[in-house]
């Protein structure tokens, strides 16, 4: 008989969850969630996005036009979850990289 994994791979131990791993499937909300945000921002133009997990909390990854010169990416991520540090990599810039 052959021994069968689970499809879904285990996030390390952290200091929440100190005696058992963290499915991996637990994580993704957070993670669909701020995708789904920056998409559907009307001020934003998400040309790349990869949000994952890190050890510094959650990492935010890629490349955002503004279309409206106002809005704060480092602050509409901080409302998304006020618990879990963001890390924040996303390049902004007033027009399209493709543009130029």
């Amino acid at each position: 008989m052959v021994s069968r994994k689970s499809p879904l791979p285990s996030m390390p131990v952290s200091a929440a969850t100190e005696d058992r791993p963290v499915p991996f499937a637990d994580k993704r909300p957070l993670e669909r969630t701020v995708i789904d945000l920056l998409q559907s921002h009307p001020g934003l133009n998400v040309c790349s996005l990869v949000v994952h997990r890190c050890p510094e909390g959650l990492c935010v990854e890629g490349h955002v036009v503004l279309i409206d010169p106002d809005v704060n990416l480092a602050q509409l991520l901080a409302e998304i979850d006020t618990t879990t540090p963001i890390l924040n990599r996303v390049l902004i810039s007033a027009t399209s990289i493709d543009a130029v």
